[in-house]
């Protein structure tokens, strides 16, 4: 497969051949590509997605677990998939809501917090003793969490929130030489925007290709890169 090797340095080529990746948010537009990419490079995934109907269209030899983010409950579910000893995540799971803080329900803040940040910086708590030293944790974060938009905060902050925290992580497990990548992904045609859980989506421009994003994701895992900015899925292999 090509690489996009220009677009980030060069540190430390990850074969992905054999590696055993976590992909949550696997039922996901990005998420199901992710799973079927890492499969066509020989990966042992695990899937884990709220739908098992879902789950269960997955490509042939997919290990699949039913689990909420926003559940501490299934977070036992994954870590008896996952078993001992994990190569990488790819956490692809996530909602969004529109509409301005005035008009800001108490649920849809919780949904949104504990989808797109509280959940999976609980599960990386969970997960970290089990990723191999030389591994990578990838989450999806997207562009929102570098530049906030109105009529977007609360999604913003999740989002912004779980971007932080990558960054910290990132020195915290630098000595085991684990790849914390943060990828703020542009608008892409996946068809969020119209799932939201809550108001409407605004007027968009056409959005990135889910293939060409996908392609670059890989290559992110691929490099060991970090923070992957909006502007960096411009540039597909």
């Amino acid at each position: 497969m090509a690489r996009s090797g220009n677009v980030w340095p060069m540190t430390r080529p990850r074969d992905l051949s054999a590696a055993t990746v976590l992909v949550t948010g696997a039922t996901g537009e990005l998420g199901r590509r992710v799973v079927a990419r890492l499969v066509e490079e020989g990966a042992d995934v695990i899937a884990s997605g709220r739908s098992g109907r879902r789950l269960a269209e997955l490509p042939d030899g997919v290990a699949t677990v039913v689990a909420d983010l926003r559940r501490s409950s299934d977070d036992r579910a994954i870590l008896n998939a996952v078993g001992t000893r994990l190569d990488g995540w790819v956490n692809a799971a996530g909602v969004v809501g529109f509409g301005p803080v005035s008009g800001l329900s108490p649920d849809v803040l919780d949904d949104l917090m504990r989808t797109n940040a509280i959940g999976p910086l609980r599960l990386t708590t969970a997960l970290l003793p089990r990723v191999a030293n030389g591994g990578f944790l990838a989450h999806l974060t997207g562009v929102i969490a570098a530049r906030p938009m109105a009529g977007l905060a609360a999604y913003g902050a999740s989002k912004a929130a779980l971007s932080s925290a990558l960054t910290a992580l990132r020195r915290e497990v630098r000595q085991r030489h684990i790849d914390v990548i943060d990828l703020q992904l542009p608008h892409t045609e996946t068809g969020l925007a119209n799932r939201a859980i809550a108001g409407q989506a605004p007027a968009l421009p056409s959005g990135a290709d889910p293939e060409e994003v996908v392609t670059v994701i890989i290559d992110a895992l691929f490099y060991g890169a970090r923070e992957v900015p909006a502007d960096a899925f411009t540039v597909a292999a």
